[in-house]
């Protein structure tokens, strides 16, 4: 009854209570929460299944199955947004209930915005050329720290802004500014969420051309110089002062006297003149001045003074050793000495060049002045082996390198900081922590420059960036935290060498505070599909929703900032919408308000839109279009963005291309995006190519831009030198293990894989055994064949391709290193032989092989025949073993092997054939038995007298030994022991008797053994025992103790005559 009643209340639970509420959300998750159901079905509640819905579909799929003493849980991997429906199931063990489900979907967005725009733009200090800009950070930067600043400028009249430079800093520097043009000058900040709304400059920037004399020609080198003249070449002027170089003069002056000799003029394309008609024996100084539209500019002359009276050769090579110092993860100092032959003319210069350790090619570092023995190379890679090579010149030429003996490797002589130390929260409040800890013990040799604060989210593993401190400020307050959320935080030092370990906070850090109104939307409001009489408004959600979600955002407009109209109201968990019905060609305003259950926050404001039509297709992309990154099949190819995006934004580029010795241009790649760098893949190693790249928008594709020079496609690296002292290990039955030692050279590649071949002596072609990593020197070939030659070899793999094999000196063959055990240790002896079975015995080998013994196999022929034939096999422990079924009166013989994994041993054969025989049978009756136990009676005793005298059914002591002696292993019945001690009987008379009860095998197993109770005769007591066997005959033995007149005492035996089947037997004893 009890029963009934509890199934019928075990019924699975209620659906969960709501509504579900969505806590917090990032990139690729969300945060729900709900209640337990009012009923748990009379059961306990075993699970909280979750499901999820991506709108617009219609089909669930499950989320998680959660423990149900839980009543939130973190959805992870959503995409981000997307909107997602979320349900909620109660379970136990009736099943599950009904699902809460939510009632609109949420968007999948991460918490933190971009940054407010930057204030406060200043621009001083402009020339014809630059101009210096500063600016404040942004009031907000959007929960996560700003990374970068762009620096935009735009030419007026255009309406498209190019990218100019980014910066971390607060200012400055515009260069490369062309005179007499206007700029209008942006300023966007960077954090991980984007980029904000640009700050822009009010005036335009107006850079003026200052017109003045131009300066003096950069550099006055003599060359050439022959037994009455030379050659002046020299390097136009950096400034040409505003106008345009119209000559240059050239004039000659003679040492000692301070008057220049104008000697000719040369037009402004041309940097050199030969200077002719010089007198032998007198020193001359040289100087060239640039003239323009304003006046000549000041004179560059030769430093020393050049004497016509003999030839000059170039410098002897600078004096070495070339002496290394100050050397830093990013620089070093190199130091030489003056060569010993100047070559009849001053040292002008030294040219100093370096090239990395696996290239071929120099590259120019400086050119110092003659006078100047020492040279700083800055801008260095941490960890690159370089060489050095110093050249002296002058004005006949350069000398021959002195090179450095050995690579430098700039690297840092200090360390990163240890961790800071005793980091704790000192105090807590709704939506901020304030941290403080200690110095590390250790600043790494340089000062501490910065802390980095971060922090985590209990409930996912990644650390965000919290803020940052000077190197002197060991404390910090971190805002814009959820309240209600747990949080852990860790801080590391930072030096020049880097950021060091971090110290953990072990404890939590929740903040907490009561719900209000929310605070704005978060701005900056952006305009998307802009046309005629519409545009789409997309906002973030504030980032304080006051502790209660944001309901609803309402929607307004305005032409003139003052008259606002309701556009819409949009759902709390919607952050865009498209408003309608707008006026062409002119400025509108739009503000944005969230609401909660609380209240209506103060409202986000836009900027100015305008909604007009778009203009048409981009300007042609911005020069050079570059080649970088070149590989055997691939090219890396990087370009300007156009100047002018047609009043649309650029949506992608079309990139072409062109084999060199062909007319015809084809399609390469097309992007779908802005960036103006693209990889081409899938070309061909040594042809050479043409690029061309074209932006597009909406409105259609640009003009091309056209690579000048074609582009050959070639690996930066070469194949690995083939591998070293290839051997072989281990060999086996089918496999043989090889190694080898790494290759000399990688070809400037890291080396990936070895490829490992074999193949058959026989054979011309080679197949692959394995493709091992590049670490690794060893590997197994295997699926060989015992006894078949081989030939192995191995080739070393990196980018560049396959090296040349290593082979095998020799072909290996595969072979076992076991062997088959030695043969049993004899002699084979045999132990016991009757009409149908032998038992033979022989000892173990006295060698196993080298692996264990399996068995042993015994076989069998008669001795009369060749044939062997399997009689029987026993496991290693057993050195016996009994063959039966054999012919009785045939000769055998017998031999046996020991067998391991390997094979069978030699065989131990027996020394001589073994014949079968059954033990000879007694044909006498029964009254021959039965001799007389005294000399009155001895012969005359009837058959009757002799059953009174010993009575059937009665067992003897010695009778109940036919059992006691029976070997278990055997089934036959053992010759009962004879009492030898009792003398006085005449044994004698029976040994015909006793053999054959030993020896006669042929009787079948006993079934069971009765013993029936004893019985007194004359004698004494006696005992009857009758066995049983299968075949259906039965033999009695009696056994009887009592005196005897002629015989004696003593004396026994047993008799197992079969006269004829079916009949019983009789053995009888007398004493």
């Amino acid at each position: 009854m009890c029963d009934v009643t509890r199934s019928e209340h075990e019924q699975p639970p209620s659906r969960p209570q709501g509504p579900i509420k969505v806590l917090s959300t990032t990139k690729t998750s969300a945060t729900i929460e709900w209640r337990a159901p009012e009923d748990d079905g009379g059961l306990p509640l075993s699970a909280y299944v979750l499901e999820k819905r991506e709108f617009p579909r219609s089909t669930w799929s499950c989320v998680d199955k959660i423990s149900p003493d839980m009543t939130s849980n973190t959805i992870q991997n959503l995409t981000t947004g997307s909107d997602y429906f979320f349900r909620v199931m109660a379970e136990n063990k009736a099943g599950p209930s009904p699902p809460l489900e939510m009632d609109k979907p949420v968007r999948i967005k991460s918490p933190y915005d971009v940054p407010s725009a930057p204030t406060g733009l200043r621009v001083s200090n402009v020339t014809d050329k630059s101009a210096d800009v500063s600016w404040t950070a942004p009031d907000s930067d959007g929960g996560t720290p700003i990374t970068n600043y762009i620096v935009q400028t735009r030419i007026i009249p255009r309406s498209t802004f190019t990218t100019v430079q980014e910066t971390t800093e607060t200012k400055v520097t515009l260069t490369g500014l062309v005179a007499d043009s206007q700029y209008m000058l942006q300023i966007i900040a960077v954090n991980a969420e984007g980029q904000s709304l640009p700050l822009q400059s009010r005036e335009p920037i107006c850079p003026e051309k200052i017109l003045s004399v131009p300066d003096a020609p950069a550099s006055l080198l003599i060359k050439n110089i022959t037994k009455d003249g030379l050659t002046l070449e020299w390097t136009p002027p950096e400034n040409d002062g505003g106008s345009r170089v119209r000559r240059y003069i050239i004039e000659k002056s003679l040492k000692g006297t301070d008057k220049w000799e104008k000697v000719t003029t040369v037009e402004s394309f041309r940097t050199q003149c030969t200077v002719a008609d010089l007198e032998r024996e007198k020193d001359y100084f040289f100087a060239v001045s640039a003239e323009n539209d304003v006046g000549i500019g000041e004179k560059q002359k030769t430093a020393k003074p050049v004497k016509m009276e003999k030839p000059i050769f170039p410098p002897s090579p600078p004096t070495g050793p070339l002496v290394i110092s100050d050397v830093t993860k990013t620089s070093f100092k190199v130091t030489w000495k003056a060569p010993e032959k100047d070559g009849g003319s001053p040292v002008t210069h030294y040219s100093v060049e370096k090239r990395e350790t696996w290239k071929t090619s120099w590259t120019l570092v400086e050119r110092v002045p003659g006078d100047r023995l020492t040279c700083d190379l800055l801008l260095l890679q941490e960890g690159q082996d370089l060489l050095v090579r110093v050249k002296a010149e002058n004005v006949a030429g350069e000398s021959k390198p002195l090179e450095s003996e050995h690579a430098i490797t700039p690297k840092s002589p200090y360390k990163k900081p240890s961790a800071p130390e005793s980091l704790t929260a000192t105090d807590v409040t709704e939506t901020a922590v304030s941290l403080k800890w200690k110095p590390p013990t250790s600043d790494g040799g340089l000062p501490i420059k910065s802390y980095i604060v971060e922090r985590r989210d209990k409930r996912w593993g990644s650390w965000v960036k919290a803020g940052t401190t000077k190197g002197t400020v060991t404390t910090l307050d971190v805002d814009g935290l959820v309240t209600g959320q747990e949080y852990y935080f860790r801080v590391s030092a930072e030096n020049e060498e880097g950021v060091g370990p971090e110290t953990e906070m072990k404890e939590l850090v929740k903040p907490t505070r009561e719900a209000v109104v929310p605070e704005p939307p978060t701005g900056p409001v952006y305009f998307s599909h802009l046309d005629a009489t519409s545009v789409v408004l997309d906002w973030r959600a504030p980032r304080d929703d006051g502790g209660a979600p944001v309901l609803n955002y309402r929607i307004e407009v305005s032409q003139n900032q003052e008259t606002w109209t309701e556009v819409t109201i949009v759902d709390g968990d919607l952050t865009k919408t498209k408003a309608k019905n707008l006026a062409t060609d002119k400025k509108h305003y739009f503000r944005i308000f969230a609401i909660n259950k609380v209240g209506t926050s103060k409202p986000l404001e836009s900027d100015a839109v305008t909604p007009k039509r778009p203009v048409g297709p981009p300007g042609k992309p911005v020069g050079p279009l570059e080649a970088k990154a070149i590989t055997r099949d691939s090219v890396q190819l990087d370009w300007k963005p156009p100047q002018d995006d047609g009043g649309s934004p650029i949506t992608g580029y079309i990139i072409e291309k062109r084999e060199a010795m062909r007319m015809t241009w084809s399609r390469a790649d097309k992007t779908t995006d802005d960036q103006t760098t693209r990889t081409l893949k899938g070309l061909v190693t040594g042809d050479e190519f043409y690029f061309r790249v074209a932006a597009v928008n909406k409105q259609g594709t640009s003009e091309f831009l056209e690579m000048p020079s074609p582009v050959t496609i070639k690996s930066p690296f070469e194949p690995p030198s083939p591998p070293q002292d290839l051997e072989v290990s281990e060999i086996r039955r089918d496999s043989v293990v090889v190694t080898w030692k790494h290759s000399k050279n990688d070809g400037g590649s890291a080396i990936t894989n070895y490829i490992v071949e074999k193949r058959e002596t026989w054979k011309t072609s080679w197949a692959h055994v394995d493709r091992v990593r590049g670490e690794m020197t060893t590997a197994e070939v295997i699926y060989l064949q015992e006894g078949t030659s081989y030939n192995i070899r191995i080739m070393a793999e990196n980018v560049a391709g396959l090296s040349e094999p290593t082979e095998l000196d020799e072909p290996v063959v595969p072979k076992s290193p076991y062997k088959v055990p030695t043969a049993p240790v004899g002699p084979l002896e045999v132990t016991e032989v009757n009409s149908q079975s032998v038992t033979i015995q022989w000892k173990a080998p006295e060698k196993d092989g080298g692996l264990p013994i399996k068995r042993y196999v015994i076989e069998r022929r008669e001795a009369k025949r060749q044939t062997w034939v399997k009689a029987d096999s026993v496991r290693p422990g057993t050195t016996s073993c009994t063959i039966d079924k054999l012919m009785e009166g045939g000769h055998y013989v017998f031999r046996i092997f020991a067998e391991n994994d390997e094979g069978l041993s030699p065989p131990l054969e027996s020394d001589a054939p073994v014949t079968c025989r059954r033990a000879p049978d007694d044909a006498s009756s029964e009254s021959d038995y039965l001799p007389s136990c005294s000399e009155s009676d001895s012969e005359d005793e009837s058959d009757d007298d002799y059953e009174d005298q010993v009575g059937p059914g009665v067992e003897g002591e010695r009778g109940s030994k036919l059992v006691s002696d029976r070997d278990p292993d055997d089934d036959q019945v053992v010759q009962p022991e004879t009492d030898e001690s009792d003398s006085d009987c005449d044994s004698v008379m029976y040994p015909a008797l006793v053999t054959p009860c030993k020896q006669d095998k042929s009787r079948a197993d006993p079934l069971h053994v009765a013993e029936k109770a004893p019985q007194e005769n004359k004698w004494g007591k006696k005992t009857f025992m009758q066995i049983l066997f299968k075949n259906g005959s039965k033999n009695v033995d009696t056994f009887d103790k009592g005196p005897c007149s002629r015989s004696g005492s003593g004396g026994s035996f047993e008799t197992s005559q079969r006269i004829q089947r079916e009949k019983e037997r009789v053995c009888k004893i007398a004493q």
